[in-house]
């Protein structure tokens, strides 16, 4: 009998013992504290137990509140005292466990419930500790069967503490880890957003509209917001902001009641002229809700700006029906997606000013060719013939010889332009190497104006010079001898094109009448200005010497290719 009483003993202790480990388990606090409160009150045989954490506000209450053996009434009797400032059960404030029963010593800060019901005969406090914090407390009220809990009991739920406060630590690991693959999941889904926002950017390089439309559509969705607005700044008028899109109801213009607003009018023109957001009050919305335009009752109203570098170019009208404060919108978040659809906004209008800007490049450097090419070109194939009218008379054969030479230059003009239309370098210069080039704009100078001409090269290696340089050198040189015909009155012109160490220069000097460095030139004449924007655009300088009266030297340094100087 005594062997048989101490077996089913040791069983008790042992299915205890896997009891304590299971809470290990747990993954809910109020489940964990439940299973406490049940295996405490079994193995000292209580009445009541109450088991729960430590509030963080107030240590005097309990969260998380698990009772176990309280009857219906009891739990309405408790829930009938209950006021605002009494909670209907108060926690011990004692950090080591003790027994106490019933009678002229029992302090008044051990009666737990308010007007001291139900009765408590004895208790047993044991608080749960985690890493030296009292974290929560295990009340067992009423031992059944004796007048006090023994010191057995009192060890048992110690242990049980121990195991409490554990499952307790795991459980909170749980919830964070919960919380993180919840924020993770939530981040994971802001990127999906931003990511479609960039793809949106890049599907639509040339179309402001389309960047609008699918950025708005993407965040009305992502967010649940069934009435959505855009007011983006008009380009010509620049205190003015026009709507450009809008969705979730039935108006024909804003929900507000106009297609336009200005800078300072109104609460969308108020955001835009201050840069910050704006969320409506009740009453602000009710007066939106009773245009009845919506096809829900919204609760929830926010404008917010759009804001870049140059100030606020758009604003953005959200509404939602939300059912709780648990499910008002990110404000934050929606405001780094505004930044990010106005970021959209500027790149666009930023590309589309480049392409202006690149017609406005184009379009000079059109001019540029065609004043050093073609009309240079045209220029000598003017001089020639009019030396083929002097000579009609006197010597025909000669002249008949000029007018060939000025058909086969216009032919070659014809070739230039062509040539320009298709971007291309003049194809006098595709089918001959640069000094080749050179030489024969020499020959050709020397054969339309008699004037004494001397080329020297001192070229080894053409390998240097890009392909863009070559043609700024040959184009270079032409208007300098153009210059030359129209203005010198020289009778000698000597030309030299040199390898340097560091690129290669141009020098053409005139024996002519020369000029005023520092006068001002007339608003026809290009030919100077040409010469030297062509030359710093590739990296390299121009340099003029000259006086009345002395002649005119001039010298175009380009580097070699990848070596271009800052200009």
């Amino acid at each position: 009998m005594i062997l048989s009483g101490l077996e089913e003993h040791f069983q008790v202790i042992d299915g205890f013992y896997r009891e304590c480990l299971d809470l290990l388990n747990e993954s809910s606090i109020v489940s964990l504290l439940n299973r406490v409160a049940a295996l405490a009150t079994s193995v000292t045989n209580a009445c009541y137990c109450i088991c729960g954490m430590v509030d963080d506000e107030d240590e005097f209450e309990l969260d998380s509140l698990a009772l176990y053996g309280f009857t219906q009434v009891e739990l309405e009797l408790l829930n009938a005292q209950r006021n605002i400032r009494t909670p209907w059960v108060e926690n011990i404030h004692a950090e080591e466990s003790f027994t106490i029963v019933q009678g002229k010593d029992f302090p008044e800060a051990y009666y737990i419930f308010p007007e001291r019901k139900p009765f408590i005969s004895s208790m047993l406090f044991v608080p749960i500790i985690r890493e030296g914090v009292k974290i929560g407390s295990i009340i067992l009220l009423n031992k059944i069967g004796a007048q006090q809990f023994s010191t057995g009991d009192r060890k048992l739920v110690e242990i049980l503490s121990l195991y409490a406060g554990f499952g307790i630590y795991n459980t909170l690991v749980y919830d964070q880890i919960a919380v993180r693959e919840e924020t993770l999941s939530k981040r994971n889904e802001d990127l999906a957003l931003l990511n479609e926002l960039a793809r949106i950017s890049v599907s639509a390089l040339n179309q402001q509209e389309k960047i609008i439309d699918e950025s708005m559509r993407h965040v009305m969705g992502y967010l649940d917001i069934e009435v959505g607005e855009f007011f983006l700044r008009d380009d010509e008028n620049p205190d003015e902001y026009r709507l450009v899109f809008m969705k979730g109801h039935t108006f024909q213009t804003s929900l507000f009641g106009f297609s336009t607003v200005k800078d300072g009018e109104g609460i969308v023109g108020q955001v835009a002229a201050s840069g910050k957001r704006y969320v409506f009050s009740e009453k602000e919305i009710e007066v939106v809700n009773q245009k009845k335009a919506t096809q829900v009752q919204l609760n929830y109203v926010v404008i917010l700006p759009l804001i870049t570098n140059e100030g606020v170019i758009g604003v953005i009208c959200l509404g939602t029906k939300l059912i709780g404060d648990s499910e008002l919108l990110n404000v934050q978040f929606i405001s780094s997606i505004t930044n990010w659809v106005a970021t959209l906004i500027q790149d666009f209008r930023l590309r589309r000013e480049s392409k202006r800007v690149a017609i406005l490049e184009e379009r000079q450097r059109i001019g540029m060719d065609l004043h050093d090419g073609v009309i240079q070109s045209i220029y000598g194939v003017g001089l020639t013939l009019e030396h083929a009218r002097l000579l009609i008379d006197n010597d025909p054969g000669q002249a008949t010889e000029r007018i060939q030479n000025a058909i086969s230059a216009l032919n070659a003009t014809i070739r230039d332009i062509r040539s320009y239309i298709m971007n291309l370098k003049p194809e006098r210069l595709t089918n001959e190497n640069l000094i080749q080039s050179l030489r024969r704009l020499a020959n050709d100078f020397y054969s339309n104006t008699f004037i004494n001409t001397t080329f020297e090269p001192d070229v080894v290696n053409l390998d240097g010079l890009s392909e863009e340089s070559a043609n700024t050198i040959y184009l270079i040189c032409k208007e300098a001898l153009s210059n030359i015909t129209k203005h010198a009155k020289a009778s000698d012109v000597f030309i030299r094109f040199r390898e340097e160490q560091d690129g290669y220069s141009l020098l053409i000097q005139d024996n002519g009448s020369g000029f005023l460095l520092d006068q001002e030139r007339k608003p026809s004449s290009h030919g100077v200005g040409n010469m030297i924007t062509r030359a710093k655009q590739l990296g390299g300088e121009m340099r003029f010497d000259s006086a009345p009266g002395v002649g005119t030297t001039l010298e175009a340094r380009l580097p070699r290719k990848n070596e271009k100087r800052l200009s």
